[in-house]
């Protein structure tokens, strides 16, 4: 749709121009004090950018955290023996600046042993070495009328997963930009825009994948595939502080993904568009360590397959995000 393309090339204008100029005016409201810790204190809990970067006790400026986020179909759940998947990332994290953090992270992903798909086909337990990446990320890139401010992130990865060697791209930039607005001291809104782009070196790849059915036998099935050219996710963010230990939120969005062309893989739509909606909770056990638990609701609007409907258990995910502060 041309309106989502107009908004990745927004985005990656976005990327460039605040990229290349970290140096910003002050923040009317700073972003990581708009809700109360657990301890009485204020930090940010109120997005996962901010969590991202949650606040750790600097040795020299170097900190160090853990961040996972688990999900399941909830069919899967729901019957019983689901398999989980879990990506998750240490992460090295530099304070050279009171607004702005830079890291590196070093992800996984593991695979919990069980059913994973509509077919019944089953996965053992394992877990791979994820895309190795740095960030960069800026609590205050500007301000805005209205007490709006702009912070934004920015990620640069290296292929070092199986599945993106298979796909043989040479890199992957991604971008968070988040707009906040603190109503009151309980309320706060948020408008994110998380564009992604590929750089790749062939336009499809072949994918392989051995698998087990239910039954225990084995199969495998080989085709072309196109390889992603971008993404943009957009959504709208609103956090309540309902106590010490808890902030309820909800997300609402867009998510729309572009593939690269190619005679050789077979999409017939290399365009495709999601409806987004998930309701959640943070839970905050201390100054350091905090979960968010949802579900997260997907439709797909662009060819649609049955009638909109929220909530259908087949479109719905479960969802555990922890975020540690090590040190």
């Amino acid at each position: 749709m041309k309106s989502n393309a107009a908004l990745l090339t927004l985005s990656f204008v976005l990327m460039a121009a605040f990229g290349a100029s970290a140096q910003t005016q002050s923040s009317t409201i700073d972003v990581q004090s708009s809700v109360p810790s657990s301890s009485g204190a204020s930090y940010s809990s109120t997005s996962e950018m901010s969590a991202e970067f949650s606040e750790f006790t600097p040795l020299g400026g170097w900190g160090l955290s853990y961040f996972n986020i688990a999900t399941a179909d909830s069919e899967r759940v729901n019957t019983g023996g689901a398999s989980w998947n879990i990506y998750q990332y240490l992460s090295g994290n530099y304070k050279f600046a009171a607004d702005q953090r830079f890291a590196v992270r070093l992800p996984f992903t593991t695979k919990t042993a069980g059913v994973y798909n509509r077919f019944g086909n089953v996965t053992p337990l394992e877990t791979t070495l994820d895309d190795m990446h740095i960030v960069y990320n800026n609590y205050a890139l500007a301000s805005f009328p209205g007490e709006w401010d702009l912070s934004g992130t920015f990620y640069a990865y290296a292929p070092t997963s199986k599945r993106s060697q298979d796909k043989k791209w040479i890199t992957r930039l991604r971008a968070w930009f988040m707009f906040q607005k603190a109503l009151d001291r309980n309320w706060t809104v948020s408008y994110n825009i998380k564009p992604e782009y590929f750089v790749n070196s062939q336009r499809a790849y072949r994918r392989e994948i051995n698998d087990t059915r239910a039954d225990g036998s084995t199969f495998t099935s080989v085709r072309a595939e196109n390889n992603q050219q971008a993404e943009v996710q957009h959504y709208l963010e609103i956090n309540r502080y309902w106590n010490r230990y808890f902030t309820p939120s909800l997300e609402v969005g867009f998510n729309t993904t572009w593939y690269e062309t190619s005679d050789e893989a077979n999409y017939s739509d290399l365009i495709r568009e999601q409806f987004m909606i998930s309701p959640g909770t943070w839970i905050h056990f201390s100054r350091g360590f905090r979960i968010k638990i949802g579900v997260e609701n997907q439709h797909n609007i662009r060819t649609p397959q049955k009638p909109f409907a929220l909530f259908r258990e087949e479109d719905n995910q479960y969802k555990l995000l922890t975020f540690w502060t090590i040190q």
